[in-house]
């Protein structure tokens, strides 16, 4: 399938949201916000899991380098939020930096 790290569209609502869907029919098999508390593990070169609330989340990547972008991704994604809370505003600017990998 494919995930990416994406800005949510037109639900009213800013941050990022991590959202999978599957290849062969666009079925969407993971949705989740990403929140500035959010726990992320790379357990191994392609497979990182995190946490939010209580709620768990993992992905198996292709390729080690398709992980490291994902990772990029959300870190950047945590970053931003944690500057818009310190600074007050959003910088949504950053959206076209975001990854998008092949699961």
């Amino acid at each position: 399938g494919v995930c990416k790290v994406m800005h949510p569209e037109g639900n009213g609502r800013s941050g990022f949201l991590i959202h999978g869907e599957r290849q062969k029919d666009k079925l969407v098999v993971l949705e989740c916000y990403v929140r500035k508390d959010l726990v992320y593990t790379k357990a191994n070169p392609t497979f990182h899991h995190w946490k939010v609330d209580n709620r768990k989340f993992g992905l198996t990547f292709q390729s080690p380098a398709d992980a490291r972008a994902f990772d990029r991704g959300v870190r950047k994604a945590i970053e931003d939020l944690i500057e818009e809370v310190e600074n007050g505003f959003w910088r949504a600017q950053k959206a076209p930096g975001l990854p998008t990998v092949l699961l």
